[in-house]
């Protein structure tokens, strides 16, 4: 395991803090012959805790990606470590438990979202009819799941007014990272960090496809499901974190021919309904 640790203990102005921008980068790596979630998280946490609070706010932390995803989540929760075999606590087809894990979330409930109008994401959607509507699908299985308030509204291509960018782009090659979602905060209230705008991307490079929706996965099916990555990505831009249940639409590790986590699960639900 390589992993990076570095805690800054400076506490510089409020304002100052408020005006900067941090990262999460949420990705799907590769762990054979699984493909493995892994998180970059820069967090403000040393930000002014709010009134009332009995313990000031953690340092920040920076926790780079590591092959044994050790995942640390904004709100106190304890480090969660995922097996490295992937194996999940639960039934992979079925509906799962009610865990979840939260990392951040909006401080609206309609969020807007486009696809990006640069050269290689146009090329990319030319060339695959499927490639909008997955995304689109996997977006609308969010909106008002178990009567939350969250609504994501998609705008015309390149529109300004997007909180949410998606672009298909070269990442780091075939078996790699196959999509990442990058957030950047803009403040916090109470125990939640609030998202300011993300990026949503895909790896051009890695075998896409609109497969057959089953469980299990078919063995012999090379590609990943777009509907499906996108709607586990979707879930880091709801503001949840990875869960440990097979059986869950957050679950770390996902499989080519794999299409589960296009139906959200117990703890997926309860973690939108949770936030908004």
């Amino acid at each position: 395991m390589k992993a990076m640790a570095t805690v800054l203990t400076a506490m510089p102005d409020f304002q100052f803090l408020c005006s900067l921008t941090t990262s999460l980068n949420s990705r799907l790596t590769m762990k054979t012959p699984y493909l493995q979630l892994s998180s970059l998280f820069v967090a403000l946490a040393f930000i002014v805790p709010p009134v009332g609070a009995e313990e000031p706010a953690p340092p920040v932390m920076i926790k780079c990606p590591c092959k044994n995803h050790r995942t640390k989540t904004h709100n106190g929760h304890r480090p969660q470590h995922i097996p490295k075999d992937g194996g999940g606590t639960s039934d992979p087809c079925g509906d799962g438990s009610d865990a979840f894990k939260t990392f951040g979330k909006w401080n609206k409930s309609i969020v807007k979202w486009a696809f990006s109008t640069d050269q290689v994401t146009l090329d990319f959607l030319n060339a695959n009819g499927f490639a909008r509507l997955a995304v689109e699908r996997a977006f609308d299985s969010w909106t008002g799941v178990n009567a939350s308030d969250l609504v994501f509204v998609l705008l015309p291509d390149g529109d300004s007014d997007a909180d949410v960018l998606v672009d298909f782009r070269p990442l780091d090659g075939a078996g790699g990272t196959v999509a990442q979602v990058a957030s950047s905060f803009i403040g916090r209230q109470q125990k939640y960090w609030i998202i300011g705008s993300q990026t949503m991307s895909f790896d051009t490079e890695e075998s896409w496809g609109e497969l057959v929706d089953q469980c299990p996965p078919d063995q012999n099916e090379l590609r990943f499901d777009l509907e499906d990555v996108a709607a586990h990505e979707a879930g880091h831009v709801v503001g949840l974190d990875h869960a440990g249940d097979a059986a869950l639409t957050m679950y770390a590790y996902v499989t080519q021919g794999e299409t589960s986590k296009r139906t959200l699960g117990n703890g997926d639900k309860a973690g939108a309904s949770k936030l908004y």
